[in-house]
């Protein structure tokens, strides 16, 4: 990051901040003033986008999380209450919806009635298993 900053105010002469407003500075084509201000443009996007990571982390309490010596986790003693426990266990990961006439699996994904399109079948209606 700092070098690519270093090496276009070298080159142009001008701060990252001026950057977009700027004429084309002398020496510089107008493509090659045109593919500066894109990268810029680009990398400041990037660094947006990446920002969110860490702030997500720091507004939930991430960082809060430690590893003790044994390496086993520290948690925070608000993730430890068992009330907040239980009202997270239902907000993240809340029971499947089920209708009367479907099978529901608890670990997610879809149910196939056979191993592969030209197999036999391992269950049909009406079958227990």
């Amino acid at each position: 990051m700092l070098s690519y900053r270093g090496d276009l105010n070298a080159m142009t002469g001008l701060h990252c901040h001026r950057l977009m407003t700027q004429e084309a500075p002398e020496g510089v084509t107008g493509a090659d003033w045109v593919a500066i201000q894109a990268a810029h443009s680009g990398y400041q996007a990037g660094m947006e986008i990446l920002e969110c990571l860490p702030a997500m982390a720091r507004f939930t309490g991430f960082y809060d999380l430690d590893v003790n010596a044994d390496m086993t986790i520290a948690f925070p003693e608000r993730l430890l209450d068992e009330t907040h426990q239980k009202a997270m266990g239902k907000a993240l990961a809340p029971p499947p919806v089920a209708k009367s006439n479907e099978i529901v699996a608890e670990s997610g994904g879809m149910f196939l009635r056979s191993r592969g399109a030209r197999s036999a079948t391992v269950c049909g209606a009406g079958a227990a298993f």
